[in-house]
């Protein structure tokens, strides 16, 4: 054999070790990447709310948005904004939700105008469930005869 494939051979598994290596460096500043941004979201929630502990966590799968389930019961979103994260503790009313043909995504459209509408999508079926559960607890029902009630369609 030549040494010209030799050469050869070794800059392929040297490539190939350098390609691994990046992959397994990758891999485990995703990992961090993903404690810190839950980190940022329980700091961020805490400054704004100190008087409202977490009791569980549901990120979006863009990772643009975390609901919160305070001790108490109450509904929280963190919304990644630039370098920032906005907190907020949704009252009663605060929202309205609209049918999505996702099974993982819940529309939601908030009365206040510091937190952004939109869609919401999870990573699994379970997580939009149990977002939607803790939102129809912070629901209002209105009477039918109630003149400030919207009207009906």
């Amino acid at each position: 054999m030549t040494a010209g494939f030799w050469v050869l051979s070794l800059t392929i598994l040297a490539g190939v070790v350098v390609l691994l290596y990046l992959r397994w460096s990758r891999l485990n500043n995703v990992d961090s990447e993903a404690a810190e941004d839950m980190g940022s979201v329980i700091v961020a929630f805490a400054r704004a709310y100190p008087n409202s502990p977490i009791r569980e966590m549901l990120h979006t799968e863009d990772g643009e948005g975390t609901f919160l389930r305070t001790a108490d019961g109450a509904v929280g979103l963190v919304q990644a904004s630039g370098n920032h994260r906005l907190a907020t503790l949704l009252e009663p009313g605060d929202v309205q939700v609209e049918s999505v043909e996702n099974d993982r995504t819940i529309r939601l459209h908030f009365s206040r105008e510091n937190v952004r509408d939109g869609d919401f999508t999870f990573a699994a079926v379970a997580d939009a469930a149990e977002v939607a559960l803790w939102l129809c607890g912070n629901f209002v029902p209105t009477a039918a005869n109630d003149p400030a009630a919207p009207p009906a369609d």
